[in-house]
């Protein structure tokens, strides 16, 4: 008499493809994952390159934030002018960080909106809350700019290039 428990070859092969299938999916899953999320990164830095937007003026000026007022200069309202060059599509915006003589670091400061191609574009404390104070402990002497855009999840990618102002 033979004996009928086991497993037929069939029902083996059977669940052995399955297996396989299913593994393969998983390691597909995983490097579509990576690869699309490298294509991306890739466009994005790419998108960057086209762009060429520099501070053409930047100004200063000490206040006194102190209450009651001591005379002491203990922040600073800054200014700055950019100018678009051509080239690249619409940007989303850029971010500015004033510095001190000592190379210290003020607060970065965005700027959410596209500035066109061949247009200038004056920023102040009027139109942009955080420049009524820079962030610096000493009179900024320069202000770095970059780029920033959005990816396709939304998030900002500030661009590599900088361009920097020596303010007089």
């Amino acid at each position: 008499m033979r004996n009928t428990k086991g497993m037929s070859e069939v029902v083996t092969t059977v669940i052995f493809v399955s297996l396989a299938l299913i593994a393969i999916g998983i390691v597909w899953a995983v490097i579509n994952g990576v690869i699309q999320k490298g294509a991306s990164d890739v466009t994005s830095s790419g998108d960057c390159l086209k762009f060429d937007i520099s501070p053409t003026a930047a100004s200063c000026v000490g206040v006194d934030t102190s209450v009651p007022v001591d005379g002491t200069i203990d922040a600073y309202d800054c200014s700055a002018t950019l100018y678009r060059k051509s080239g690249g599509a619409d940007i989303n915006g850029v971010k500015m960080v004033f510095r001190d003589a000592t190379g210290a670091s003020g607060n970065v400061i965005g700027y959410a909106s596209n500035i066109e191609a061949l247009k200038t574009v004056v920023l102040s404390k009027t139109n942009v809350a955080a420049l009524a104070n820079v962030g610096t402990t000493a009179a900024p002497t320069s202000l770095d700019v970059n780029v920033y855009i959005l990816d396709a999840s939304g998030n900002e990618v500030i661009c590599s290039k900088t361009t920097s102002f020596t303010i007089a």
